[in-house]
Order: structure tokens, then C-alpha cells, then sequence
């Protein structure tokens, strides 16, 4: 088990590029300001190379967050703006307390698999917070932090499928010290 670093994905960088690129713009993107906005990524652009680019805006138009077209170019949809606005919100992060008192907080889920996109975005939503994951759904945190696990299972909506536990941990768990640097 590792501790994961918070990081935007590309998709998001993408579409809050394009929602900049709407305020001054008015019409869709062409193709030409398609290959712009690639160049306007910024360091991020340095490190896509443009055939993964053109597959992220290509998953964002099949995910209907995007319209794209050789009459209507890029645009970013209404669905794509709720989705950014949803992310935005999810920038949550737990206070960390100035002295660890000794108790772990374990969330585990069953979420079926015909909601797989929202438990994959839930498993995104914990990995920003930075619980640790022990197991594909049974993840670790060493603070308090029960209030913005009922926030991300809200946003996510699998409140129905998510067991949070608060304990003393009975075996070594020297590792997980490590990992929290505790």
C-alpha cells in the first residue's frame, strides 16, 4: 500500500481549458484553435504528446462532455460544465491534526458493477483526500475525517454501499505509520 499524490487528470485539465477558451471565444473551436488549446495546456502539454491528447478529447466527447464535429468543432456541453463544477467542489481536504491520536479510520465499499463510474470516481475522490488504500475498496486514514467522507460519498452518490469504521488497529501497523509518517 502507498499514499498517493492529489493530481488533477488530464480530462479536467482539458475542459477547464476549454471553459477559459469559451469565455473569449464565442463560436466552437476549430480545428486549428482545437490544436491551440493542445499548445495552451502549459507544462502539461510539454509532457502529453498529441496522440493522447486527441484520446482524452476523444473519451470526453463519448462521455458527452464535449461536443465535437466538423460543423460544431470543440465546445464544451452543459453536461461537461456540471462536471467541472462538480470537480471543483471536490477540492475537500482533511485538517490534519497536530498530534495523531492513535485511532485508524477504515472506509470499505461494495459498490456493484454496474455503478463502475461511480466507484471508480469515488476511488478517485479518496485518493485526492489521501487515505491510504489497503485493498481495492478498503481504504485507511489516520485522522478524523468522517464529515468529508460523507461529502465525497454524496458527490459520488454511494452513500448506500460505503461502511466507515473508527479503531485501534490490534495488529503491526508499523507500515501504515510509515506511509502517514506518523
Amino acid at each position: 500500500m502507498k499514499k498517493t499524490k492529489k493530481k488533477k487528470p488530464i480530462s479536467i485539465i482539458i475542459l477547464e481549458r476549454l471553459a477559459d477558451w469559451a469565455k473569449i471565444y464565442t463560436e466552437p473551436l476549430s480545428e486549428d484553435l482545437e490544436e491551440q488549446l493542445y499548445y495552451a495546456l502549459g507544462p502539461i502539454g510539454k509532457i502529453l504528446k498529441p496522440n493522447r491528447y486527441r484520446q482524452e478529447i476523444k473519451r470526453l466527447s463519448e462521455r458527452g462532455l464535449i461536443k465535437k464535429g466538423p460543423k460544431v468543432g470543440v465546445v464544451i456541453t452543459a453536461e461537461g460544465k456540471n462536471y467541472l463544477t462538480k470537480f471543483s467542489q471536490t477540492q475537500i481536504t482533511i485538517p490534519k491534526q497536530k498530534k495523531w491520536d492513535g485511532s485508524w479510520r477504515l472506509i470499505t465499499f461494495d459498490i456493484p458493477e454496474e455503478e463502475r463510474k461511480k466507484r471508480d470516481s469515488f476511488r478517485y475522490l479518496l485518493k485526492g483526500l489521501g487515505l491510504g488504500q489497503v485493498q481495492q475498496s478498503v481504504w485507511v486514514y489516520p485522522y478524523p475525517c468522517e464529515l468529508e467522507i460523507a461529502i465525497v460519498c454524496e458527490l459520488a452518490g454511494v452513500k448506500e454501499y460505503v461502511s466507515f469504521f473508527e479503531g485501534k488497529y490490534k495488529g503491526n501497523d508499523q507500515e501504515l505509520k510509515k506511509i502517514f509518517q506518523l
